[in-house]
Order: C-alpha cells, then sequence, then structure tokens
C-alpha cells in the first residue's frame, strides 16, 4: 500500500511528506490578515458586544462606505475564480512545435491546479464549512448566547466565516502557481483586507475569521500539494569510472581475476 501512496501525484499523510509545499510562504501571505486579527483581538476581544458595538459605530460614521466594502467582500471571490478562468486558458493552448520544456511544463501544473481546485477545493470548502457551521451553530453578532447546535438558522451560521474559508483555500495555491515576489504581496494584502471586511461589515466575530482562515489554509495545503516526485531526491547516479559507471566492475579488476582463475 505504502508503495502505491508513494506513486500518487500527491501522496497522502503527514503534511511534510511532501517538500515541496513552502509553509514559510504560507505563512508570509496570512500574516497581514494575522497581524489584523491581533490589533483586533487586542483591542476588542476575540467574541462579543464590544466588537459589534465598536464596528457598528464605524460603520454609522461612514455610511457611504459601506456599500463599497459589501460589493467587495462579495466579490472577491468571483475575481479570484476569474484568475483561475486565465491560468485554465493558458494551461489549454496547444503546445506548439516551438513551445519550451518550460511552458509545458507550466501548462500541465496549471491544468492540475485546476483540476485540484475543482476536486478538492470545492468540496472540502463547501461540505466542510456548511457542516461546521451547520454543527457548531455559533451565534452572529447581535444574536444572543448560547450556540444552537446542529440548526438550520442563518443567524447562528457564525463559525467558521465561510468567505474566508473560501478566500483563503482559493487565493494561496493562486500564489504559489505564480511564484512572484509582487504577486505574493497583492494577494496577501487581498486576503486581509477580504477577511478584515467580514468583521467591519458585522458578519463575523474575529474568532470565526481565525477559523476560517486556518481551515482555508489547510484546504489550501491539500489543493497545492506538489507532486512529490518534482521534489524527492533523485537516486543517486554512479559516478562515472573512466568513460564506464561503478556498477560495471573496472576492466582491469576483469582481467586480474580472470588470470588467477586460469592459473588455478
Amino acid at each position: 500500500m505504502k508503495e502505491v501512496l508513494m506513486k500518487l501525484p500527491c501522496r497522502i499523510g503527514p503534511f511534510n511528506a511532501c517538500p515541496g509545499y513552502n509553509w514559510k510562504i504560507h505563512a508570509a501571505l496570512l500574516a497581514p490578515l494575522t497581524l489584523a486579527l491581533a490589533l483586533v483581538v487586542l483591542r476588542h476581544g476575540w467574541w462579543g458586544e464590544d466588537v459589534r458595538q465598536y464596528y457598528l459605530a464605524s460603520r454609522e460614521a461612514l455610511p457611504a462606505l459601506w456599500p463599497a466594502v459589501q460589493l467587495f467582500s462579495d466579490m472577491a471571490a468571483p475575481v479570484i475564480y476569474a484568475l483561475y478562468l486565465i491560468v485554465l486558458a493558458f494551461s489549454l493552448v496547444p503546445a506548439g512545435v516551438s513551445a519550451s520544456p518550460g511552458v509545458t511544463a507550466r501548462r500541465a501544473e496549471g491544468r492540475m491546479l485546476i483540476c485540484r481546485l475543482v476536486l478538492f477545493g470545492f468540496l472540502l470548502v463547501f461540505l466542510t464549512t456548511g457542516f461546521f457551521k451547520f454543527a457548531f451553530g455559533m451565534p452572529r453578532p447581535g444574536e444572543l448566547w448560547p450556540p444552537h447546535f446542529f440548526t438550520l438558522d442563518y443567524s447562528y451560521h457564525s463559525f467558521p466565516s465561510g468567505h474566508t474559508t473560501e478566500i483563503v483555500a482559493a487565493v494561496l495555491p493562486l500564489a504559489f502557481f505564480f511564484r512572484k515576489k509582487i504577486v505574493y504581496i497583492a494577494l496577501a494584502l487581498f486576503i486581509a483586507l477580504v477577511g478584515y471586511s467580514r468583521i467591519w461589515l458585522g458578519w463575523h466575530h474575529p474568532v470565526d475569521i481565525l477559523g476560517g482562515m486556518l481551515w482555508g489554509g489547510l484546504i489550501a495545503r491539500v489543493i497545492c500539494c506538489s507532486p512529490c516526485s518534482d521534489t524527492a531526491p533523485e537516486p543517486p547516479n554512479p559516478v562515472p569510472f573512466h568513460g564506464k559507471s561503478l556498477s560495471e566492475p573496472p576492466l582491469e579488476n576483469t582481467s586480474i581475476k580472470k588470470r588467477s582463475k586460469e592459473q588455478a
């Protein structure tokens, strides 16, 4: 069974089983949102009426900003999926005769990314996040405690934040695909703005955003799990020895053995 799993495009096992995933970049992409959450929590706490009242006053003080923030928060995911469509279009372009191996490999990587997004991303994000909301039944800002476990009441579907989970799970693989510093910075800020907007709009508590960020990050790890064959060390090649490999005995040793056998 172990040999079969080792041959899969993405091995199933511990998170360090596939060394191609860069956890440092993963953490850097989530750092702005983590910092924003830390500042909110230090001032208002993880959950409660203090957070709601503060951002309610902020929305009332800036009524013209509310529609723009709402539009940005709702359209964030479609914008990311539009970028995925661009990746898909690039990946489906027929490789010409003059196409370099690097371009061909990038197109194959793009196709694999889209497949993983559809098979793992959509399935895990929508099914698991919906189940968590249903099972935990955490009240949204302004609703009364205690939680309503296993409820269909939308007012008690606060944890985790679905928007944050979806954005983190979709943005991180996209950032790893482009592998550009400017893309990392732009997408990290994009994640932070989406997560913070859910608090500012009064839809979620800070703890909901944290839960969505962590769960979305794990889903992103599954989506962009690089083929281990790309990063695993290759078996060592025999060192050449006078034009032949060490796996073949040197001619001198062979002739000496042959003469010793004839003398015996």
